[in-house]
């Protein structure tokens, strides 16, 4: 799925906002930089949703954030799996990380 220019430069905008970016976890090579990562996506797609006056672009940013939010659940699940599937393991892990 690609992002429309006005999509796109508006993610853009509200990712610098005047505001300097999430910083990335110390080393950069880290694990859960893309987590991060995607927190922010789907963040940013959600003020988009609250900021778009034109329904078929809040549409179109509706399905990419049911995307993004998919994305999230399958490193979750991922994650999960490679801790031997034990959802009580990894819910300890994600709070003490």
């Amino acid at each position: 799925m690609s992002i429309g220019p006005d999509i796109g430069a508006l993610l853009a905008h509200l990712a610098g906002g005047g505001q300097a970016a999430p910083a990335g976890p110390p080393g950069g090579g880290s694990e859960q930089q893309p987590l991060a990562i995607l927190d922010q996506m789907i963040q940013l797609a959600k003020q988009y949703l609250e900021v778009e006056p034109d329904e078929e672009d809040k549409a179109t940013m509706t399905k990419l954030l049911a995307t993004l939010q998919q994305y999230k659940a399958k490193d979750q699940a991922d994650t999960q799996q490679a801790m031997g599937g034990n959802p009580a393991v990894s819910r300890i892990l994600r709070k003490a990380g």
